[in-house]
């Protein structure tokens, strides 16, 4: 769980669309590329994640590279992990799905 959201924040730090996507559930995939179609126009997750990773200030996207995961609750195939960057935390929920921990709500917009 732990390394799905570093790797998430390690992948927006570097505007990684595939990295990024690639721990995203389907439904959050989904979500998230119709929640900033009106910002980057009808593309695929990666190239959104890309787009918005890219058009986000440089310090910000320095701060989720030193993210860290401080906290992981576990509920049976669910779990939610805190992760903070500069500072703030943010609660990010998982599900376990074919023996893999992905990101269940992509966090930000």
């Amino acid at each position: 769980m732990t390394l799905t959201v570093q790797g998430y924040a390690a992948a927006f730090a570097t505007a990684d669309g595939v990295a990024g996507c690639a721990v995203l559930t389907p439904e959050s995939r989904a979500l998230f590329v119709s929640r900033v179609r009106a910002d980057v126009g009808d593309v695929s997750c990666p190239e959104a994640f890309g787009a918005v990773a890219r058009g986000t200030p440089q310090d910000v996207r320095d701060a989720f590279g030193r993210a860290q995961v401080v906290d992981v609750a576990v509920d049976g195939a669910r779990a939610e992990a805190t992760l903070v960057v500069a500072g703030r935390a943010n609660r990010i929920p998982l599900e376990r799905r074919d023996q893999r921990w992905l990101i269940a709500s992509a966090p930000g917009r």
